[in-house]
């Protein structure tokens, strides 16, 4: 039986820290990079992206809900009143 001595090293970059991270745990701004550093390597970043405009939509999930709101509570009508408004409200905020 031959016997080899193969020594070979590999170029990793990142840390096992890094290679432990989920996805929530960077800021928007890391896990961009990191989305472009996996690209560039050929791997499937779909799930990183989908993190990435979650982070970047979350913020403006109240303020938009906000302006949706306001058009049904200021809308007057007659005999269904506030459980209407305030139940066409609930709709549209859990349909959101």
């Amino acid at each position: 039986m031959v016997s080899r001595d193969i020594t070979t090293t590999l170029d990793v970059s990142e840390t096992p820290e890094q290679l432990a991270r989920d996805a929530d745990e960077f800021s928007f701004f890391e896990l961009r990079k990191k989305i472009e550093q996996m690209k560039a390597k050929g791997l499937d970043t779909t799930l990183n992206e989908v993190d990435l405009q979650m982070k970047f939509a979350l913020p403006f999930i109240s303020p938009l809900m906000v302006l949706l709101a306001v058009p049904f509570a200021l809308k007057m009508r007659i005999g269904a009143g506030l459980a209407l408004s305030f139940g066409t409200a609930m709709v549209v905020g859990f349909g959101y």
